[in-house]
């Protein structure tokens, strides 16, 4: 909640009424990597807010499944580690390291 009100007060401040050219937003490399973030981030289901000074705010929500089946041995109910998430994981550990 607090994010949302210092991003209105940013929104009412004089910084905001008037995009410099100086601004990033007439930069071509931030135009090139601004939109492939958007994109990427639009395509996995996010919002996106892109700010007057060309700050992006990307908020993204996860959801997560889990399965779980009783075990008669333990008496319990145990957690199954479905192939869709183990291969994941690995994907995953492979694809760290990108940035923008």
């Amino acid at each position: 909640m607090q994010l949302l009100k210092d991003i209105g007060d940013y929104l009412a401040s004089d910084k905001a009424k008037g995009a410099d050219e100086d601004s990033a937003i007439y930069d071509v490399r931030y135009a090139c990597r601004a939109s492939v973030l958007i994109n990427e981030s639009l395509q996995k289901g996010c919002d996106v807010m892109q700010l007057p000074n060309g700050d992006i705010v990307v908020t993204e929500k996860k959801t997560f499944t889990f399965q779980y089946t009783w075990d008669d041995k333990k008496g319990k109910l145990v957690r199954v580690q479905s192939a869709n998430r183990v291969r994941k994981l690995r994907t995953k550990k492979k694809t760290r390291g990108s940035s923008y």
